[in-house]
């Protein structure tokens, strides 16, 4: 992105980084190798990631991090310079516990008009699940993802996509804050809901049933889950699984259409040794 003597694109923008687990963590890591100034602020027992490493040290690297007991009214004073030095500030709790802990985004804008402020829940800070703590497994499920496979599976997902999701957003989300601070040079609020993000990906996925809530057939459907021989997996004769994608072949639609094509290719799979 830029020679080694360069600063990094976001040199000089501070991070103030309550957040926790994975979501909120793997945002200001990203940010942090842009060359932010990251400060993570951490209750008594540390975050719970700390005991699930090498997972913590990969999220949290390039950051410094520091203990307050935002309860204890002792934390007020170092807890309202944080506030104003910081440029950024993320969190990741239920809607209504920075508000209990004195720090909403409201106080903060008060302390530091400047400040972005985002705020990553699983379903955002209003409407009628913002209550319900957004964990990954969830978030996906109710998306819709999780139901796309052929079978009528729905197995656990080996990688964590609404957490991703939300990280990524939320990355996105501060940047064009910061982007608009730049012209205003007022903060805001950046709200961000690890299922609207996850959910706006999944366009591919979903796309006949979308079709189909208006009013179309859905057919035919785009296939990303296995029910397309083009772009599928075959288990061969040795027990493992290759993976096929012909989906940029220009012969595909010939090779689709033909199911001796389709016979022959699935033989030669399941026969290699």
């Amino acid at each position: 992105m830029t020679n080694a003597s360069d600063a990094l694109p976001l040199s000089g923008i501070k991070v103030l980084d309550f957040s926790q687990n994975l979501p909120g963590p793997y945002a200001t890591f990203l940010l942090a190798g842009w060359g932010a100034e990251v400060i993570k602020v951490e209750p008594p027992k540390g975050d719970p990631g700390r005991f699930m490493e090498p997972f913590f040290s990969m999220v949290n690297r390039g950051k410094r991090s520091i203990v307050l007991d935002l309860r204890d009214p002792a934390s007020r004073a170092p807890l309202e310079a944080l506030v104003r030095w910081a440029d950024v500030l993320v969190e990741g709790f239920r809607p209504g516990v920075m508000e209990r802990l004195g720090c909403s985004f409201e106080r903060a804008r008060e302390l530091n008009p400047r400040i972005v402020y985002c705020s990553i829940t699983g379903f955002g800070r209003s409407g009628p699940l913002a209550h319900i703590a957004g964990h990954d497994l969830v978030i996906q499920a109710l998306t819709g993802l999780m139901g796309c496979a052929p079978d009528g599976e729905a197995p656990v997902p080996g990688f964590q996509a609404a957490d991703f999701a939300g990280s990524l957003y939320a990355v996105i989300g501060i940047q064009a804050a910061l982007a608009q601070r730049a012209q205003t040079g007022v903060g805001c609020e950046v709200d961000l809901a690890m299922f609207e993000a996850l959910f706006h990906m999944c366009f591919i996925p979903l796309s006949s049933a979308f079709a189909r809530m208006a009013g179309y057939s859905g057919e035919p459907r785009m296939e990303s889950f296995g029910g397309n021989p083009r772009y599928a997996t075959y288990r061969t004769k040795d027990g493992r699984r290759v993976a096929i994608s012909r989906v940029a072949d220009p012969s595909h639609r010939e090779t689709a259409a033909s199911s001796a094509s389709l016979r022959s290719l699935t033989k030669k799979l399941t026969n290699t040794a």
